[in-house]
């Protein structure tokens, strides 16, 4: 957590790195929050960059990142793949580019751990087996994987992540009567088409479902077409 304020003028600007904020905005005087809440990468940037390259390591594989953990079916791991990173190149994976990848299903999991007081859950696919009569032959016992952060501090990206979606880019995925936590993205790719992503679980005062979306290769802005997607999948689950 931080209370640092930064003088976002719409481009980060260090070496031969430059990133605009998503549709060349500019958010002038703001804070971590409203950074968040309107997706500011000249902020995202800057903190990637004063923290330094091996803070912003350390700090993602805490989510699991660069690792790899077992699953039912085959899974891709979550990687920053860099040989040598450099802080510049730590700026640039504040902001999911440069050289970090990963799956929707880790994505789901890290939104999940902020949901679960900053604790990451092992992952499975089948809770329970039973006999056609209803003997329970074979039961998962639910396990923590990673303790992530602190209660506090999950506590603090969840009031953030709410805002999102009440006031910011994410309000596509608003539900009535229901409160979302969620966060949008938009990640480039060489290619020029765009990822979109969103991330979100509800209810957020004590979730049952964490849902993470992403439409490759020309999917637009995570807020714009993600979010929805999101929505409905949440909606359907809680019967609104």
């Amino acid at each position: 957590m931080t209370t640092e304020t930064f003088e976002d003028d719409g481009v980060f600007k260090k070496g031969d790195v430059t990133v605009y904020n998503y549709g060349k905005e500019s958010y002038g005087s703001i804070d971590v929050a409203k950074a968040f809440r309107v997706s500011s990468n000249y902020a995202f940037c800057t903190l990637g960059y004063e923290m330094g390259a091996e803070t912003v390591k350390a700090e993602a594989e805490k989510f699991g990142v660069n690792k790899s953990f077992d699953f039912d079916v085959p899974v891709s791991q979550s990687q920053i793949q860099y040989k040598k990173m450099t802080d510049l190149d730590g700026a640039l994976v504040s902001i999911g580019q440069g050289g970090l990848v990963m799956t929707p299903l880790h994505v789901a999991m890290m939104a999940s751990a902020v949901a679960n007081n900053g604790k990451m859950m092992k992952p499975y696919l089948v809770e329970m087996v039973t006999t056609d009569n209803g003997t329970v032959i074979g039961q998962t016992r639910p396990s923590v994987l990673y303790e992530c952060i602190g209660a506090a501090c999950s506590d603090y990206i969840e009031d953030m992540m709410i805002d999102v979606v009440e006031n910011g880019t994410g309000t596509a995925a608003q539900i009535s009567g229901i409160t979302v936590a969620g966060k949008t993205g938009t990640a480039e790719t060489d290619s020029g088409d765009d990822h979109a992503w969103f991330v979100g679980y509800a209810p957020a005062e004590n979730p049952t479902i964490c849902v993470a979306v992403v439409l490759e290769h020309g999917g637009g802005s995570g807020g714009k077409n993600a979010a929805p997607i999101a929505r409905n999948v949440i909606r359907k689950f809680l019967n609104k």
